[in-house]
């Protein structure tokens, strides 16, 4: 299934480096991979999943919905994500979700990335789990 911009996000409104949607008006997205959040007047604490990337949980006033942080950024940037495509991290850095460093690829492209990142980007990936390893929400999740 396509994930069409509009229809997860609304109307989008793209200044010089943030963006806006009509569907979480109380959020303003920055193309590094930031979220400020306007009626609490500061920046989301994103979560880490299992397989080691963000996430965040916005809400408007009828429901929450969680995104990885790379597929929003994605999606309110670029464009939407058509099937069998998947967003990459260029530099293979899971938590830098700058807009330059995103990319829309094909699942079998991103399949061979993983299998050289298996062997290339250990090191990576346990320095990105030491980055939360003092968080609560991180260890509250591994109990």
């Amino acid at each position: 299934m396509v994930a069409d911009r509009f229809a997860l996000l609304g109307s989008i409104t793209i200044n010089k480096n943030t963006a806006s949607c009509s569907m979480f008006p109380n959020y303003l997205f920055y193309n590094d991979g930031t979220i400020y959040n306007i009626n609490h007047k500061k920046f989301l604490k994103k979560c880490l999943s299992i397989n080691n990337y963000e996430f965040v949980i916005l809400s408007n006033h009828r429901y929450k919905k969680m995104f990885y942080v790379h597929r929003l950024m994605y999606l309110l940037f670029c464009d939407s994500i058509p099937d069998g495509h998947e967003i990459d991290h260029k530099n293979k850095i899971r938590d830098q979700n700058d807009i330059n460093n995103l990319r829309c690829i094909s699942i079998q492209e991103n399949r061979q990335n993983r299998n050289f990142k298996d062997n290339q980007y250990k090191e990576i990936d346990k320095k990105h789990n030491d980055k939360y390893k003092d968080k609560k929400y991180y260890n509250k999740n591994k109990q």
